[in-house]
């Protein structure tokens, strides 16, 4: 083989090599950090307490793996300490924990060289107030006069003639309930009228 062959053959062998690396480099590392994201089970666990010191129970831990954008889910037990078993998560977590009356607190927890058991430091909640929506409640008039008794009321229609027979001033409407069973009388004074409650409820 002379020596321009042998140059060809050199060059060509050179493009094939560079090739082939920037192929690898390509598609190579993508895969390998894949494969290191899925190939471990981190062991995440951690406490919550109050602002007094004491343990919080029922607390909700939400952890998010910042590789794979999943979030898992745990609660604090009676002594305020929790457990996560997160298998593929990568090794780099966003930790946030929520309870009722409590300000929510966000912390980041990454996975040191080969570890395996991530510790959150110690969580303590502080008590917040959180503002309800408004309530609004409205109300329209009857407006058939023909509406009757719903179910589990009572109602007595009385004509002119049985009012003028009954043993009390029909004007006055208080005395005339109070002929109903389970109504009482309160009577009135000089500058107030009578009046009358019902089942014990407010004359009002």
């Amino acid at each position: 083989m002379n020596a321009g062959v042998a140059s060809s053959v050199l060059e060509s062998m050179k493009r094939l090599f560079f090739a082939v690396a920037l192929f690898a480099a390509a598609f190579g590392v993508p895969a390998i950090a894949r494969a290191q994201v899925g190939s471990s089970t981190d062991i995440l666990t951690g406490k919550v307490v109050g602002p007094n010191g004491e343990p919080i129970a029922g607390a909700r831990i939400e952890v998010l793996s910042l590789e794979t954008q999943v979030s898992r889910f745990r609660t604090t037990n009676e002594k305020g300490q929790w457990t996560l078993l997160y298998p593929d998560g990568g090794g780099n977590y966003r930790v946030t924990v929520k309870a009722i009356g409590m300000a929510p607190y966000t912390t980041n927890v990454n996975r040191q060289a080969d570890e395996d058991r991530l510790e959150v430091p110690l969580v303590s909640l502080s008590p917040t107030s959180q503002r309800l929506g408004q309530i609004v409640v409205r109300a329209a008039p009857t407006t058939n006069s023909n509406d009757r008794a719903t179910a589990g009321s009572t109602e007595k229609v009385l004509s002119g003639e049985q009012l003028y027979r009954l043993p009390v001033d029909a004007s006055d409407p208080a005395l005339v309930a109070s002929l109903a069973p389970g109504v009482i009388l309160l009577g009135g004074s000089d500058s107030t009228a009578n009046s009358f409650v019902i089942a014990g409820q407010r004359a009002d």
